[in-house]
């Protein structure tokens, strides 16, 4: 026996934790928000507006819930058996919406759209329990010293397989005719993710020594000056994710600036996802192994490296491959940071604090991003092109 229970336990926990990073990546993938929703919306006839609020919902949700969730992960005395109350609950949801798209999507798509967004939105609403109970679970289940090496080779893992994922997701919706082309994907996506709840209940969890009574939503918000006072560490983190994740935000711009600045054709523009296949897939097991070794808090630093080196190279050199050299450094970047950010929290953090912690770390490091990009996305792209 140790802290984590039965050593048998221990180890199955590992590899459904292994397993779960799998699953959870390659349903996203299908569920994409930046390549499937889109199209799926502009087939609907539904407008640019429709298609950024696709995606703002999932900051939005995110950032929203925080506070609810984090005092439920608080005050469970199973984390996971509530954990899976809530994905069960969002998963069949969206599931009864998505059966429902080869009766509306022919005969009204205006209105298809709509509740697609407000399903969508619902959706991203339980997303913000994620974190909070997630990182809960991961540091009671998973030893200090085995964290690493999972978090990156799991999801290297499931990097990999989903390349298999895009190529049939692509076949389906060329291959089968609409709607039920995007039925399939949809369904097949949320199947995944109902997997992802049975892999959660053959998890075994060790019992908390203690619960602990959360804040409602105002006291949650009234707390955050005082959480950040009585733990200075916690405060240096936060802010340099906040840095983080604002240097990250490059990421949306470069294939719009290969474009209008170098004329990018396609063959050009597949390397930008040839890039990020390679850096998710590679990065992830190398930045996995290194946090093992030597930490977080080092491959946060190697991160923060790659991402000044990523603004040098596209300032210091003006070609189409400085672009492709900076959003290879700046995915590397983000790689890292994904990677650490969490598990850095959960190792300096009591575990009771855990939930109330990254909580808070998100829904700042979200706000800061999402008003970061709202004032980069207002400043005229002829700007982006004169100083660069």
């Amino acid at each position: 026996m140790n802290k984590h229970g039965n050593s048998n336990y221990s180890r199955r926990n590992y590899w459904l934790m292994f397993a779960d990073a799998i699953i959870f990546t390659n349903a996203m993938t299908m569920l994409s928000v930046n390549v499937v929703i889109p199209y799926f919306l502009n087939t609907l006839g539904a407008g640019v507006f429709h298609v950024s609020l696709a995606s703002a919902v999932v900051s939005i949700g995110t950032f929203v819930t925080q506070p609810i969730f984090s005092k439920m992960a608080l005050e469970a005395r199973s984390k996971l058996w509530t954990f899976i109350k809530l994905l069960s609950v969002q998963r069949f949801f969206f599931l009864a919406f998505v059966l429902t798209i080869p009766i509306l999507a022919t005969k009204a798509p205006g209105t298809t759209a709509t509740v697609f967004l407000i399903c969508w939105a619902i959706f991203n609403f339980f997303v913000g329990s994620y974190q909070p109970f997630y990182w809960s679970l991961f540091s009671k289940m998973i030893p200090e010293e085995k964290r690493g090496r999972l978090l990156g080779f799991s999801h290297s893992a499931g990097y990999l397989v989903s390349l298999g994922t895009s190529v049939i997701v692509s076949l389906i919706l060329e291959k089968v005719t609409y709607p039920y082309n995007y039925t399939l994907v949809f369904a097949l996506g949320i199947l995944l993710l109902l997997l992802d709840n049975l892999d959660f209940c053959l998890m075994k969890e060790p019992e908390d020594m203690e619960t602990v009574t959360g804040y409602n939503y105002v006291q949650y918000l009234k707390a955050i000056p005082g959480i950040f006072k009585s733990n200075r560490q916690f405060i240096k983190l936060v802010s340099g994710y906040t840095l983080l994740v604002i240097s990250n935000i490059s990421l949306s711009f470069y294939t719009l600036f290969a474009i209008r600045k170098y004329s990018a054709d396609e063959g050009q523009l597949a390397v930008f996802m040839i890039i990020t296949a390679c850096v998710n897939i590679l990065g992830s097991a190398l930045f996995g192994m290194l946090a093992s070794r030597f930490g977080y808090r080092n491959v946060l630093i190697i991160a923060s490296i790659c991402g000044a080196a990523a603004g040098a190279a596209i300032l210091g050199f003006r070609s189409i491959y400085s672009v492709f050299v900076a959003f290879a450094l700046s995915s590397i970047c983000s790689c890292g940071y994904q990677l650490s950010n969490s598990a850095l929290i959960a190792e300096i953090s009591q575990q009771r604090d855990i939930p109330v912690l990254i909580g808070v770390n998100t829904m700042i490091t979200l706000a800061t991003s999402t008003f970061a990009q709202a004032v980069l996305s207002s400043i005229p792209f002829r700007l982006h092109l004169y100083f660069c």
